[in-house]
């Protein structure tokens, strides 16, 4: 007996993340897209990004800590955990 399902995400809720993966194929994974392990084609972007997102951040989330990955792509986004949800939102 063989049983198959199918998995559909009604909403995400991302909190305090140190970066963020844009849906942006131009950008490198784990950053955005471009080379994923998952295969993220453009036609499929947008069923990707309808989806509904929960940003959480903390507004006492704003010192830099040694556990933060630190990198110039990661900076970009921002130096805290409070700094990246607002990138991210800005952006999609």
């Amino acid at each position: 007996m063989s049983s198959s399902f199918s998995l559909q995400i009604r909403c995400c809720i991302s909190g305090q993340s140190g970066f963020y993966t844009l849906p942006d194929p131009a950008v490198p994974f784990p950053y955005g897209v471009k080379t994923s392990p998952v295969v993220v084609s453009g036609r499929r972007l947008p069923d990707w990004t309808r989806r509904e997102v929960v940003l959480m951040r903390g507004i006492a989330d704003v010192e830099r800590t040694a556990n933060l990955r630190q990198s110039p792509e990661v900076d970009a986004q921002g130096k805290t955990r409070f700094e990246p949800a607002g990138y991210v939102f800005s952006r999609v």
